[in-house]
């Protein structure tokens, strides 16, 4: 268990903004005892979503989390008010840190191929990286939404940011003859069928051997082939 020192300073002090979890960037200065308080949130959110392992949404308690973020129960409780708003937490930062990838991985100065292969890379990366996280956002934390309707608006939002990113791609694509002329929006909802049927089938089948490289040009290579140019093979 971690030392109670961090407790008392967090009680003494007024408690920041919550963590950075909606997209906002966090205030460049902060003190000392700000910047532990924002870092014992994140290490509580990485250890509730390490227990998803092993446990469903419904079975985690505070005391568990607790357990493996080696904090007393009563501290998490100064971070965070209770478990949905720990796990709501964790699909607020996982949403946007994906979000975040995807665009930095399209504001590469590469062309349409090479960017969107790149792309794909490490979006099967982070895939693998929060791969606890993303089984139980089909599993059970949904569940979270039912209770949430400001946090299932919050994730409806950025996913629809996600799909217009892959769309503008798309249309990229169309307009240089690497993909055929279809409406982008169609190639973006194909896509990202074909992308999560492969991590479903990673995840139920445990066919995880495949390296992301290798499923990367899989992804490709269905799009471009469904989607080729008249008279071209991809």
């Amino acid at each position: 268990m971690r030392s109670d020192r961090s407790e008392a300073g967090a009680a003494e002090n007024p408690r920041p903004a919550p963590l950075a979890a909606k997209g906002e960037r966090e205030p460049g200065r902060l003190s000392r005892k700000q910047r532990d308080f924002r870092r014992h949130q994140r290490d509580t959110l990485q250890a509730a979503e390490r227990l998803l392992f092993e446990h469903s949404y419904q079975d985690i308690t505070v005391q568990q989390i607790a357990q493996e973020a080696e904090f007393s129960i009563g501290y998490i409780y100064k971070l965070f008010p209770n478990k949905e708003e720990i796990f709501a937490s964790v699909i607020r930062e996982r949403h946007r840190e994906m979000f975040e990838l995807i665009e930095q991985g399209l504001k590469m100065p590469t062309p349409v191929p090479e960017r969107f292969h790149s792309l794909l890379v490490r979006l099967f990366e982070w895939i693998d990286e929060h791969m606890a996280y993303t089984a139980s956002s089909w599993r059970d934390l949904s569940y979270l939404f039912k209770q949430n309707a400001e946090l299932h608006e919050e994730v409806n939002r950025r996913d629809r940011e996600i799909r217009d990113r892959f769309t503008e791609l798309f249309a990229e694509g169309i307009r240089i003859g690497y993909l055929a002329a279809e409406d982008p929006q169609t190639i973006a909802l194909v896509f990202r069928a074909v992308l999560w049927g492969l991590v479903r089938t990673r995840l139920t089948e445990g066919t995880q051997e495949q390296d992301t490289t290798r499923l990367a040009a899989l992804t490709m290579r269905v799009i471009t082939r469904t989607f080729a140019p008249d008279g071209l093979e991809n």
